[in-house]
């Protein structure tokens, strides 16, 4: 024993090792905690937009859109959060398993439990509105943009009696001349549509409508849609006083 204490000590002296302070051993912990912690945030933050994602899509009317409830859903659903819910989520895991004492943990504990706190800190995202603010900031990016916009071209079929697009001129009467989302203009007849109470109609406005394709440049409109549907979180108060 005292040869072995002897041994470290001389060790110690000839390779003019140094203790590491306490505060570097703090910053190092905090530090890893930190990424760890950032990684669910990110995780959940994923979680809270498919919730959004998916309370925002137009279930009424799946079977304009693609003829059967899992093609439409099979369609529309977020994977790129999807995906990227799951790599946060595994960075977190490799990030904790390869800690000091990450080892002691096994690997279905450590994954199921950053889980369960991404889908409750996602779910209080989207019910405070936080998800809705940060998709709306992601909107002003033209990739982001352009990835939301494919799946608006669900609603480019006439002959089922969807169309989207935008407001290129407002008539006199009520109607409009719309650009739809392949560029061809239509004449929109609105006199008798029931108009969501979100919806704008003015020049430079998408909209959806549904309604009934006339002609070849022609559409009647029954009702007309916002390009985004609102996001309505739900009634915290009410969902406590049950």
């Amino acid at each position: 024993m005292n040869n072995l204490i002897e041994k470290t000590l001389n060790k110690i002296k000839k390779e003019h090792i140094m203790p590491i302070p306490k505060w570097q051993f703090m910053l190092k912990k905090s530090f890893f905690w930190f990424v760890f912690g950032l990684m669910i945030v990110l995780g959940s933050l994923a979680f809270g937009i498919i919730l959004l994602q998916i309370n925002g899509l137009e279930w009424d009317v799946y079977s304009l859109l693609s003829g059967s409830l899992l093609t439409f859903v099979m369609t529309v659903l977020p994977y790129f959060w999807f995906v990227l819910m799951c790599a946060f989520l595994a960075l977190a895991y490799v990030h904790f398993r390869g800690s000091k004492t990450g080892y002691k943990y096994r690997p279905f504990l450590i994954v199921g439990l950053s889980l369960l706190i991404s889908i409750v800190l996602g779910g209080l995202l989207y019910a405070t509105g936080l998800s809705n603010r940060v998709e709306n900031v992601l909107r002003m990016l033209p990739y982001y943009t352009e990835m939301q916009n494919m799946r608006s071209k669900m609603w480019m079929r006439p002959e089922r009696g969807i169309l989207a697009g935008e407001i290129l001129e407002m008539y006199e009467r009520d109607g409009f001349l719309l650009e739809d989302l392949e560029g061809s203009e239509w004449d929109i007849d609105a006199e008798r549509a029931f108009i969501r109470h979100m919806v704008q109609l003015r020049v430079g406005v998408k909209v959806k409508i549904i309604g009934e394709k006339l002609g070849d440049a022609n559409f009647r409109a029954v009702e007309i849609r916002p390009w985004f549907m609102p996001h309505r979180p739900p009634n915290l108060k009410l969902f406590l006083k049950r």
